[in-house]
């Protein structure tokens, strides 16, 4: 057994993707502590970067449910978790487009609505967040915005 990778976790069931500056987020440190009491104290201010829906919304529609790998592996300072969160998109590649750019260099944390309501939170480390979109050509061209983050926790439960 490889004892650097000790924990896997894939969620599936994500119906609504919301990606914030972290300059947004007023998380209580250190970052593990369970937040569900900060949820209704403006854990974040103003609107998200990025909004990605199931079913088709107001919002960037999302092709499918994504899929959210969380994995963490033992470093010299702890356990450090990567968040890995791969969602197809349709009729609006320019909108992620320029989103992506927004996030360009910045620090972002994502919060993920499951279908039954429930939110979780992946908090991302300082200089640890990375926004990209892959794009395959064909008769079903297909854009799938991929972000992928390093946090000091597993996805944090908000409500």
């Amino acid at each position: 057994m490889n004892e650097n990778l000790c924990l896997e976790l894939r969620q599936d069931d994500i119906v609504r993707v919301d990606v914030y500056l972290a300059s947004q987020c007023s998380m209580p440190v250190p970052a593990q502590v369970n937040s569900v009491q900060f949820v209704n104290s403006n854990l974040f201010t103003g609107a998200p970067v990025l909004t990605l829906t199931l079913p088709l919304g107001d919002d960037v529609p999302m092709r499918d449910v994504p899929t959210l790998k969380v994995q963490n592996a033992r470093q010299a300072s702890g356990n450090v978790y990567t968040h890995d969160l791969q969602a197809a998109v349709q009729l609006a590649r320019q909108q992620v487009e320029s989103a992506v750019e927004a996030l360009n260099g910045k620090d972002f944390n994502v919060v993920y609505t499951r279908n039954n309501g429930v939110k979780d939170l992946s908090y991302a480390l300082p200089n640890a967040s990375m926004a990209t979109i892959d794009e395959t050509q064909s008769n079903n061209s297909v854009t799938t915005l991929k972000i992928k983050l390093q946090s000091m926790s597993a996805l944090i439960r908000l409500a």
